[in-house]
């Protein structure tokens, strides 16, 4: 196997320890709270995602579920992301009010949404790449660019609500927000490498490893915060 998907390997298992560890760590805190479960579901789903993508992008012998597991990786990182705005809602307003149907509604059913339009834009691998050891999957254009704008306008939007949340609160309390808020950037920030990076060749291989690498730094100072008191 080729040392760069050793590596890839090797760091996706990582986060996935990692995003473990954080979300039972985050459920130990307390366990009854939906803030608490909403980060703790945000970070499995995106450790899944991030298992998932690697898993397909080093497949050569079995083309056939390729792209089952890209739209499985995609939808991972969709519901990470829809709980992870959960998660903002109920630190922004309350637990009760951030449950109620309007946010749940805006939260997933985007999501849900954009995994019926796998139905009518599903991905396609590219064969020429593939038969040179390549796995290179290709999404529509009109359906990528709406996904991609999706993905980023959470990540805006999470962290100019921490930024705001953050500035109303003192001590201990700010603190704690302030490590998760940054955490919570890089991670996001060494998703969206990954994502992008997996359609252009070998320098795509290297910007994958560099998100891993975001991705498990993010992961290690939102642990930080949350084993402040």
């Amino acid at each position: 196997m080729d040392p760069l998907n050793t590596i890839k390997i090797i760091l996706s298992f990582a986060s996935l320890f990692g995003t473990i560890i954080c979300g039972v760590i985050e459920l130990k805190k307390n366990p009854k709270y939906w803030l608490n479960r909403f980060f703790a579901l945000t970070y499995l789903f995106l450790g899944l995602g991030l298992i998932f993508y690697t898993v397909y992008h080093i497949i050569l012998d079995n083309a056939f579920v390729i792209i089952p597991l890209n739209i499985t990786a995609n939808v991972c990182f969709n519901l990470g992301l829809g709980n992870l705005i959960m998660a903002v809602f109920v630190l922004n307003y309350s637990e009760k009010k951030a449950l109620a149907p309007k946010y749940l509604i805006i939260a997933f059913g985007i999501n849900i949404c954009l995994l019926l339009g796998y139905l009518f834009w599903p991905p396609t691998l590219n064969e020429e790449n593939y038969a040179k050891g390549i796995v290179d999957t290709e999404t529509p254009a009109f359906f990528f660019l709406i996904l991609s704008i999706y993905r980023i306008l959470i990540v805006v939007y999470v962290i100019y609500k921490f930024n705001v949340i953050s500035k109303k609160l003192e001590g201990i309390i700010k603190r704690r927000v302030k490590k998760v808020s940054i955490g919570t950037m890089i991670i996001t920030i060494g998703l969206l490498i990954n994502i992008f990076s997996g359609s252009i060749g070998k320098i795509g291989n290297y910007l994958e490893i560099i998100g891993f690498c975001l991705f498990i730094a993010g992961l290690f100072i939102s642990l930080q915060g949350f084993l402040l008191e």
